[in-house]
């Protein structure tokens, strides 16, 4: 039998009480009503919510060196916006699901879709909408979800989830579920963009041309089981509503896990370098600091990274 931690059990009772609040309150707001309160959040978020605000900088200027200043400065304050009205779209999709189409307004898909592939996706624009719109392109398809310690979430987020015919294979045991998916002929949606320290089989690849820890687990997959890659993004358009991008990953014909990782990595960055203003700069990316990188690039790292035990290269 399992046991939660106490503040797990806090948490998960102030959930249940408040996410039917959040969802009756926010989940039916018009999207004018919507883009008014996100601006309105955001300018709140701009004079009190400092250390995010520094966390975003520190990402863009170490993503983007030749920006100046002022242009970090205006990407900033975009991302503060991108990143509350997505947060309210979130309760807005949870809250109605069944009218996932509503929220998108242009497509960018291969023609036709293989029957079976693998989607890696960054957390560009709206990765929510992409799980939830995607059975309605895909025939059978499942994604790889975190499953939380937090009861009254996860049975909000199943049931949005699963409305439409996706399949959640959870985070932990994940290379299980994608097997067992991928032999049930299911087309399989992972979010790539994550720190995997090596010990937990993470390896070093590059992002915006410094090394992090990455899951090789999509690309091995794809290579054992001879699946297309594609890359993709539900990103916001100027009406406010959504455009779904896939286009697929040119792997290089190799079984290096570090080269088919880093080609499934470098696509998204294309995707990302495309909208700047809607990732998840708020995320601690480039924390870990491998201890054998040039001197010339670890100048490169942000303020929070940590020089770590980890090389990029473990077997020299």
């Amino acid at each position: 039998m399992s046991h939660r931690k106490p503040s797990h059990i806090i948490t998960n009772a102030v959930l249940a009480i408040l996410m039917p609040i959040l969802l009756f309150l926010l989940g039916n707001l018009g999207d004018k009503a919507t883009r008014r309160m996100a601006g309105f959040l955001a300018c709140l978020m701009r004079w009190f919510a400092f250390r995010s605000k520094k966390l975003i900088a520190a990402n863009l200027h170490t993503a983007f060196p030749d920006k100046d200043d002022t242009e970090i400065g205006r990407m900033v304050s975009e991302n503060l916006l991108h990143t509350v009205w997505n947060w309210l779209d979130f309760l807005r999709i949870l809250k109605n699901p069944v009218n996932i189409k509503r929220f998108l307004s242009e497509f960018d898909l291969p023609s036709p879709l293989p029957q079976q592939f693998i989607l890696c996706i960054p957390h560009l624009g709206n990765w929510e909408l992409v799980a939830q719109c995607a059975p309605h392109y895909v025939n059978k398809c499942a994604a790889v979800a975190e499953i939380f310690p937090y009861n009254a979430l996860n049975s909000i987020l199943e049931r949005s989830r699963t409305i439409n015919g996706l399949k959640i294979i959870p985070r932990e045991g994940a290379a299980k579920g994608m097997l067992r998916a991928i032999r049930e002929k299911e087309s399989v949606g992972i979010l790539i963009d994550q720190n995997l320290s090596p010990r937990h089989g993470g390896i070093f690849v590059d992002f915006f041309e410094l090394p992090v820890p990455t899951s090789p687990l999509p690309a091995v997959i794809a290579r054992r089981c001879r699946l297309q890659v594609f890359s993709g993004a539900c990103v916001r358009q100027a009406d406010g509503r959504f455009k779904f991008l896939v286009k697929e990953v040119q792997l290089p014909d190799t079984d290096d896990p570090q080269r088919l990782t880093q080609a499934i990595l470098s696509a998204n960055e294309e995707l990302i370098r495309n909208y700047p203003e809607q990732y998840t700069w708020l995320y601690r990316r480039w924390r870990s600091k491998p201890v054998d990188i040039p001197p010339e690039l670890a100048d490169k790292y942000p303020y929070y990274a940590v020089s770590k035990e980890y090389r990029i290269h473990p077997d020299k």
